[in-house]
């Protein structure tokens, strides 16, 4: 289903490379004994703000950062598919910094796009409309959380219990995009990790389907046979797949979601989906389809 997505980006550790070299450039010249994540969020992490002037400032470490994978690309398909005015970039870097980090936006090739300097990440996004964020801080993804807006964390780490269902964990920058664009009703090509080789798309099945069904989905895609009672498999087969096809066996969870950071459509063959979390799924921008009395796509 469409839906109108106004989107906020994070700067640091989204757009840019997991932000180490920041702490660690301060760390050598001025004698500082920062985490590699201190900059992830730096005031969360109480980084004086002289400090994070000369980060950010003219010749400063950040200039040296290399963009994420594909992140001017990414960017620019945002823009496209949601429109220039509903796609804010929000860092929290000093205000001070603009003009050093648009340089460093033009320097890689990243798309013009609106950007906001706050701390207050939250207090901005609802003066915009936001809907959606892209984070790689867990202290903000929570305050979106918490404000109502679902934000897409970037992070291998899985959920603890209890976490928001507003807090949505993927594991790099393509998936969140990928997962907002589909809720927008559009999607990127499905890319290789350096981003220039298609890859055939990955469907898993995880109970028996017709014969013939198999082979027509064999001939688009490659298709993964797992047991959907066995967990563990099940998790591991999920882990780049783009589509999901069950019956009544598999019980598709909140839990087994979160192992399928790439996945896009999950089909049940038979009657009804009562065995799929859609709340789970719809926050995941997962569409769910079924085919009432069918076994057979």
């Amino acid at each position: 289903m469409e839906r109108l997505i106004r989107l906020a980006l994070d700067l640091d550790g989204v757009l840019t490379e997991h932000p180490a070299p920041l702490a660690q450039a301060a760390n050598r010249a001025l004698g500082m004994q920062l985490p590699d994540h201190a900059f992830v969020d730096s005031h969360g992490c109480n980084v004086p703000e002289a400090v994070r002037l000369w980060v950010y400032g003219p010749g400063g470490p950040a200039a040296l950062l290399d963009p994420a994978p594909n992140a001017p690309q990414l960017l620019r398909q945002l823009l496209q598919v949601l429109g220039n005015d509903h796609v804010t970039i929000i860092t929290a870097r000093p205000d001070r910094s603009r003009t050093t980090t648009e340089e460093w936006l033009q320097r890689h090739g990243f798309p013009p796009c609106r950007i906001v300097f706050t701390e207050d990440k939250v207090a901005a996004a609802r003066e915009l409309g936001v809907t959606h964020a892209i984070e790689d801080s867990l202290r903000h993804a929570t305050r979106y959380a918490e404000a109502g807006i679902t934000c897409f964390l970037l992070t291998n780490e899985s959920a603890p219990a209890g976490e928001s269902p507003f807090v949505v964990r993927v594991p790099d920058l393509t998936a969140a995009v990928q997962a907002i664009l589909r809720l927008a009703g559009a999607s990127l090509p499905v890319v290789s990790d350096d981003g220039t080789t298609p890859r055939r798309r990955r469907i898993v099945v995880s109970d028996v389907i017709d014969q013939r069904a198999r082979e027509r989905l064999a001939a688009e895609a490659d298709v993964i046979d797992v047991d959907g009672r066995n967990k563990e498999a099940l998790y591991a087969a999920l882990g780049d797949a783009d589509a999901l096809i069950v019956r009544s066996e598999t019980q598709v969870t909140r839990e087994l979601l979160a192992h399928a950071p790439r996945l896009r459509v999950i089909a049940r063959a038979g009657t009804g989906v009562d065995n799929i979390d859609l709340q789970a799924a719809t926050e995941a921008g997962i569409l769910v389809l079924n085919a009432p009395g069918a076994n057979a796509v």
